[in-house]
């Protein structure tokens, strides 16, 4: 293999010192922010992609990367690369999935996941546009705002970042429900199968990976299992969850509020007309973030470094 041509695509703004290892072995084109058209003008000319989320991979994509021998992501989720057609191509895959020693410095998405909570339960947007304009207090005097002590928090999916959010909990004086398939033992958390967590929890925070089991996993009759009142965080997955009927239950108030980092079908370019943006437009009970809540600088300079320099050293193995 001759000096390869690499294509970097993920958001290497904080962090640019991180491709060095990149520019050691090969050729390199930084060029963030491309869009699915513009990817599938040029992704043949690439024997390497590094990429972040913001372009799905697919076959449809790929199929005329004739020359494309790894693809690479500083990410642990992995939805936006058709894994099954790299594998039938023979194309190598990097990802910071089961690199454990590295992930686990980062607590980026649990903190999201813990101000969206706070943003949700305490109304905190319309608070703030009410603010600006001079006003005081509660809109509506006997508008209910619970405070976190004492109620309920279950936390769906107890891995990494699961277990940093069931220890905020806790620091809030909640009581800690965990659901997750593998046995867990963590002092002062109560794992408990699904249809008692939904029924128990005052507060669900969604930290599953999105597989063909976990998909929809929360669907319309889980919603209708929930607490009236329930406040649903989800920083994970858009798919794990039944959108039409997150909304429905919104519009009931069965959901009091929800505050989500990610969404069904983000790579739509129409986006902003799905029924669920429509209705955080006009409603105040339902807080969007643009898949912002692991945009840390550290977390993203560390990704991306180790990322780059397993890619280089997959590559240098290829040209040897």
């Amino acid at each position: 293999m001759a000096r390869p041509h690499m294509l970097v695509t993920s958001d290497c703004r904080v962090c640019p010192e991180a491709l060095a290892p990149l520019r050691q072995i090969g050729d390199v084109d930084y060029q963030f922010g491309l869009t699915r058209d513009d990817m599938r003008d040029i992704v043949g000319r690439y024997d390497a992609i590094m990429c972040d989320g913001m372009v799905v991979l697919d076959r449809d994509l790929l199929a005329s990367a004739a020359r494309l021998r790894v693809v690479a992501t500083p990410s642990t989720g992995t939805d936006h690369i058709d894994k099954p057609y790299l594998s039938e191509r023979g194309i190598s895959f990097i990802a910071l999935t089961t690199e454990y020693d590295v992930i686990e410095q980062f607590t980026a998405t649990a903190e999201g996941s813990w101000a969206l909570l706070l943003a949700a339960i305490r109304r905190l947007p319309q608070d703030f546009q009410r603010a600006k304009r001079g006003i005081r207090g509660l809109e509506d005097p006997y508008e209910r705002r619970p405070q976190l002590s004492g109620k309920t928090l279950g936390v769906v999916g107890y891995g990494r970042l699961g277990r940093m959010v069931g220890e905020y909990g806790k620091a809030f004086r909640m009581r800690v429900l965990a659901f997750d398939r593998r046995n867990i033992d963590v002092p002062d958390v109560a794992q408990v199968d699904l249809d008692t967590l939904l029924a128990e929890s005052d507060v669900i925070s969604l930290h599953l990976h999105l597989t063909d089991e976990t998909r929809f996993i929360i669907d319309r009759q889980r919603f209708e299992q929930m607490k009236p009142g329930v406040v649903l965080v989800n920083t994970a997955r858009g798919d794990l969850l039944d959108e039409d009927a997150l909304v429905d239950a919104l519009e009931s108030r069965h959901v009091s509020a929800a505050g989500l980092d990610v969404v069904h079908d983000e790579w739509d370019p129409q986006l902003a007309e799905h029924r669920l943006h429509a209705y955080a437009r006009s409603h105040n009970n339902l807080i969007l973030t643009p898949h912002t809540a692991s945009s840390c600088a550290e977390a993203c300079g560390i990704a991306r470094a180790f990322i780059a320099e397993k890619l280089a050293d997959q590559l240098q193995a290829l040209m040897e």
